[in-house]
């Protein structure tokens, strides 16, 4: 149901152009959980990721970002309807740690862009981006993983 970082399909975006494959290397574990599609479920992820970061110092970083990915697919895919699911996962390394959210897919790709001064929603992986050292999506059997590469002292 939940398949592992696999680099050789992903779509990139970050703002130094270069290949970070395999950037975390053989150092990082990469736990996952399969949450319900409600958002109430975002506080889980939250405990979710604290707990896999051990008292790793991203880790308000890293419960950010794995909950705005979240939400998106509860909001934005398939997994946000009766019955749907998305997983979390979360890789801890001394480097760098990488979060990733697996959905149900909604037949769009992920854009991160500003919102319109006015909208009151819609930031959400534009802010991601900011935060991230890179981050993409790839399409799985299931749907779709959006997932980001952060920087461990917290900031870009």
């Amino acid at each position: 149901m939940f398949e592992p970082f696999d680099d050789s399909r992903r779509q990139a975006h970050s703002g130094t152009g270069e290949d970070r494959s395999g950037a975390c290397g053989e150092q990082m574990s990469r736990p996952h959980r399969v949450f319900s599609g409600t958002l109430d479920q975002l506080a889980e992820v939250r405990r979710f990721v604290r707990l896999v970061a051990d008292g790793h110092e991203a880790v308000y970083l890293a419960e950010l970002v794995a909950c705005e990915l979240a939400a998106n697919a509860v909001l934005h895919t398939r997994s946000g309807r009766p019955g749907g699911w998305f997983a979390v996962e979360a890789g801890f390394g001394p480097d760098e740690v990488r979060v990733a959210v697996s959905d149900l897919g909604s037949g769009r790709e992920p854009e991160a862009r500003p919102a319109d001064i006015e909208a009151v929603s819609g930031r959400g992986l534009w802010m991601v981006e900011l935060m991230s050292l890179e981050w993409g999506s790839e399409p799985t059997e299931a749907g779709r993983r959006v997932w980001a590469s952060l920087p461990v002292s917290g900031t870009r």
